[in-house]
């Protein structure tokens, strides 16, 4: 029992954080969810998030919508779904890392909810990378590309917390730091598991290495620009791994 209820609160933790959802009904103990239990669902909420963007993908296209349209509705869908989690905190990077000198002065821009020059131009560009690659698609590969785009993108995001230290000791980032290496190894296998499952091994794969490329790749830049993390960073990150996945796979299914 208390199992299944640990898994009920993992699943209402997951949802809370990464969707718009309502969770309340799930939350049966009325105690405090765990940030860090919970990360093993992260690649399944970032798949349903990835199903929901591909149907109605489908749906607008089987109604002979134009695959740019039907990108675009798809691709809008997942920002709904997610509040823009991601998207903000790829605006407040771009901001803090193009307007900012120092690290100190980067992580106030990044704090400031007020959106620059930056972080308008990483919005346009990230939303019509995604929705231009993902028009490019064939038909058969736009579902299980989102899935695993989204699954994965997902999946990337407690890798630079348990690897680094926050930039500063608050927010989500600093709810992170406790993070075990059991937590990560689940979640990133889950990952990988919704990848196979979708994709053919060679694709899956590749996929799979990519994210885990850009992610190390943002985990340098960060300690470079603000020495550590914030949960702004992790946000970016899963909209680069997101552009760059379906970019990819628009190239990798045209082959």
């Amino acid at each position: 029992m208390k199992s299944f209820l640990n898994l009920r609160e993992d699943l209402a933790c997951s949802l809370s954080l990464l969707t718009r959802f309502p969770t309340h009904w799930l939350n049966t103990s009325h105690s405090q969810w765990s940030l860090q239990r919970s990360t093993w669902c992260w690649p399944i909420i970032g798949s349903l998030i990835g199903a929901i963007g591909g149907s109605i993908f489908d749906l607008l296209y089987s109604q002979n919508a134009s695959p740019l349209l039907a990108a675009t509705w798809g691709i809008s869908s997942q920002i709904l779904i997610s509040g823009a989690l991601h998207d903000d905190g790829l605006a407040d990077t771009a901001d803090g890392y193009g307007g900012g000198f120092e690290k100190t002065r980067r992580l106030d821009i990044m704090r400031d909810s007020q959106i620059g020059s930056y972080g308008t131009l990483a919005l346009i560009m990230s939303f019509g990378i995604r929705v231009t690659a993902l028009a490019s698609l064939p038909f058969s590969a736009v579902l299980p590309s989102l899935i695993v785009t989204s699954a994965l993108a997902r999946t990337s995001l407690p890798i630079i917390p348990f690897t680094t230290s926050p930039a500063r000791e608050n927010g989500i980032a600093h709810q992170l730091k406790s993070l075990t290496k059991d937590h990560v190894l689940a979640c990133c296998f889950i990952g990988l598991c919704i990848a196979l499952l979708n994709l053919p091994a060679c694709a899956a794969l590749s996929a799979y290495f990519i994210t885990l490329l850009i992610t190390a790749l943002s985990r340098t830049i960060a300690l470079r620009l603000i020495s550590g993390y914030t949960g702004d960073i992790l946000g970016a990150n899963t909209i680069a791994i997101e552009c760059i996945l379906l970019s990819f796979f628009a190239i990798y299914f045209q082959g």
